[in-house]
């Protein structure tokens, strides 16, 4: 058989803010390497067989200055133009929500080959099926910028967990500081889905405050702070969002438990009889470089990616489902969230 011949791809990152271009770690930071990089220009200049070409931002100051630290000549203020001028087989979209699913679609149907995506997709089912049909329908690869489900620590805690040594899951608990619905627990709902292989949801249900005037039938205009959060998958298996300030996913078996920090300085083991095992944690690249390898390797080589569109909107259902059921309070279905329920994620003046 022919070997295939890989090739150096071309990227451009759209969203040259913090997530985009200029992500701050202050002097002391405890994080893991493999924490590092963390914006997508850096991660795309630091994975091999990938070339940052240009970057874009509605903002000229901001596109001109990405463009000056990244010493990228080609540096656009329209997506479209980018997209039709430079060809970028990989796109990196690291914009707010607001006009994220119009850059999918447009790119989607203008030859890109892969995207990296900031998330949350959309704020409604009605704009995500939109950006994933373009996606489904042009054969584009997708990576998502939960970006956990990548780093090395969460991988071999799920490692750990498949190979029974402590019997079969039960829990995956997310045991996190109070945090907002659209601009945090994307990364709650990925854990969840990606430590229990995306099993079938049966309900959801969730708790927090709101009032009155931000909520209606098909809308709540505010970003909901989570009390509470229950993921009920059809193998038995829980998936719990809780605030008890430990700061930690905690993986509940039948023998025992696996205990990964939020932060991904540690992880550990606790078996039934209480006895605590630290585990010699592995190195190696940062999340969000592995999600960028998984879009060359599918251009290159046709490797299948650890997220597909399907396993995205599912993820965009069960987010919307949260905060349908903490305004409902009711158990609720994914069925049950229609195409026009929306949720802004506004945050004071800010939006996701």
């Amino acid at each position: 058989m022919a070997s295939i011949k890989k090739r150096v791809l071309l990227a451009a990152v759209i969203g040259c803010g913090r997530v985009g271009a200029f992500t701050i770690h202050k002097k002391g930071d405890d994080l893991p390497k493999s924490y590092f990089p963390t914006n997508h220009c850096a991660a795309i200049r630091a994975t091999r067989g990938v070339k940052l070409i240009a970057v874009c931002d509605k903002n000229p100051e901001l596109v001109k200055n990405t463009g000056k630290l990244y010493k990228i000549k080609n540096i656009y203020t329209d997506f479209k133009k980018m997209i039709t001028e430079q060809h970028p087989d990989i796109i990196a979209i690291a914009t707010r929500m607001a006009g994220r699913v119009e850059i999918i679609s447009f790119a989607a149907h203008h030859r890109a080959r892969g995207m990296h995506i900031e998330k949350p997709l959309a704020s409604n089912l009605k704009d995500a099926k939109g950006a994933l049909d373009a996606i489904t329908c042009n054969k584009v690869a997708i990576s998502y910028g939960t970006v956990r489900r990548y780093m090395p620590i969460y991988i071999q805690a799920k490692q750990i967990v498949e190979s029974k040594k402590f019997g079969k899951l039960r829990q995956v608990v997310i045991d996190i500081s109070k945090s907002k619905l659209m601009w945090s627990h994307p990364h709650s709902v990925d854990l969840i889905n990606y430590f229990t292989n995306n099993a079938e949801v049966d309900y959801v249900e969730s708790s927090f405050q709101f009032k009155k005037k931000n909520v209606s039938k098909n809308k709540i205009d505010m970003d909901p702070v989570l009390d509470f959060g229950l993921i009920k998958l059809k193998n038995g298996v829980s998936g719990f969002i809780t605030d008890t300030n430990k700061q930690c996913v905690k993986l509940v078996c039948e023998k025992g438990e696996i205990i990964v920090d939020i932060g991904g300085k540690s992880l550990k083991t606790k078996s039934r009889d209480e006895k605590t095992k630290n585990v010699k944690t592995r190195k190696g690249v940062s999340g969000r470089c592995v999600a960028i390898a998984e879009l060359r390797d599918y251009i290159n080589c046709q490797k299948p990616t650890s997220l597909n569109a399907e396993k995205v909107l599912t993820e965009q259902k069960i987010l919307l489902a949260l905060g349908y059921a903490g305004v409902t309070g009711t158990k609720t279905r994914l069925t049950e969230i229609k195409n026009n329920f929306t949720i802004t994620g506004k945050f004071k003046n800010l939006y996701p």
